[in-house]
């Protein structure tokens, strides 16, 4: 209930702000990262570093490491230099990818080590720290090696032209969640260039 103003009436409550409309024009997975990025939720820092900006292909493995500043379970999406866009982590070989607040999480893990491999060029990766588990069955992805390879238009596309709230349809829905918290996320970019 909204305080009292002078007079003993009640002042209106406010109105909360419309979800954004998405832009008309063809799905872009860059804009789709930003809106991830830009819905994430107050207090809930995710930082990400990697020691090497540019790996060789055949010799260097990925390697980065995540701060959050809440617990949860981790997810990493890469978009490739040919616009293929992949669900790294959680996958087969690492299916619950999870950190603590204050804790600094070096991946992919052991168990899912990943050589760098062609195609050359920029990888851009986009990593957040939700607090509920999340399901990405809704996006039209199709299983390759152990990873979920997702579509860059068609399923994925509607699904994120129809999408409303803050961020991204890219970061899945929460499930076996319920109350207020459940949607909360915490979410940082970086790349590397993948070179010969």
């Amino acid at each position: 209930m909204s305080p009292a103003a002078s007079g003993g009436t009640l002042a209106p409550t406010a109105t909360p702000p419309a979800p954004s409309a998405r832009p008309a024009g063809p799905f872009s997975v860059s804009a789709e990262f930003e809106r991830l990025l830009q819905g994430q939720t107050s207090g809930f820092a995710v930082q990400v570093s990697t020691p090497k900006p540019q790996l060789r292909i055949g010799r260097d493995r990925l390697k980065f490491t995540v701060t959050s500043a809440r617990d949860g379970h981790v997810y990493v999406l890469v978009l490739g230099p040919d616009g293929s866009l992949v669900k790294l982590l959680p996958n087969d070989n690492a299916r619950d990818v999870r950190i603590r607040a204050g804790q600094t999480l070096t991946l992919p893990p052991p168990s899912s080590p990943l050589v760098t491999s062609e195609p050359l060029g920029r990888e851009d990766f986009l990593v957040f720290v939700s607090s509920a588990e999340r399901n990405f069955d809704g996006l039209g992805g199709k299983r390759q090696d152990s990873f979920l390879v997702l579509p860059t238009s068609g399923k994925l596309a509607e699904a994120a032209s129809a999408f409303s709230g803050p961020g991204s349809v890219l970061a899945g829905r929460p499930v076996q969640c319920s109350g207020d918290a459940c949607t909360d996320y915490g979410a940082a970019r970086f790349a590397v260039d993948v070179v010969r």
